[in-house]
């Protein structure tokens, strides 16, 4: 087989001003991916998720949170359950419950997730599931009535409300990072 003596070239395309220029080649116009790139990229990906967690209080029962829990929002809510009749001026209770239904993304009987006639799933707001554990009409949170009522223990809703927060990185313990130069401080 002959070679041609020189070297081949590849034709020249002409760009939408008329003007001609190289080929691009995808493959070999790759442009470098600086640190400030893939930083882009990690914080473009939703952070979070789910966790399920048996309802300790009812067998071939569990509950679904998301884990996106928002800091700002937990203190709304521990503003909400104040009690100055306890030490801390918080209903720690009332806290907890109202933690639980406001992450709580469903509930599930023997791995099947529950829900309504029309196909939504049923948390602690749903008004079907308060009606079913009688707290539709509760005067102050018909939601934390029912998180109450379905988990029948004080330890429970209590455990269960840390357990979300703990697993949401909420009092994970924070180490320094070995990696020298990692520290800007």
């Amino acid at each position: 087989m002959n070679m041609p003596d020189r070297p081949m070239t590849q034709p020249l395309e002409v760009d939408l001003t008329g003007r001609k220029t190289a080929p691009t080649d995808p493959l070999l116009d790759v442009q470098p991916v600086t640190l400030l790139d893939g930083l882009a990229d990690e914080l473009a990906e939703i952070v979070g998720g789910e966790v399920t967690f048996p309802a300790k209080t009812r067998p071939g029962y569990t509950v679904t949170f998301s884990v996106d829990v928002d800091g700002p929002q937990v203190a709304a809510m521990r503003q909400r359950a104040k009690d100055d009749s306890q030490p801390d001026g918080t209903n720690t209770f009332q806290w907890a419950a109202a933690v639980i239904a406001t992450y709580c993304r469903a509930v599930s009987r023997q791995g099947q997730r529950i829900v309504d006639a029309g196909g939504s799933l049923v948390t602690f707001t749903h008004k079907d599931l308060q009606q079913i554990l009688g707290v539709a009409n509760h005067p102050v949170s018909p939601a934390a009535a029912a998180v109450k009522k379905f988990y029948g223990s004080d330890a429970a809703v209590m455990s269960t409300a840390l357990a979300l927060l703990k697993k949401a990185g909420y009092g994970e313990d924070v180490t320094e990072d070995p990696t020298p130069g990692s520290s800007t401080v």
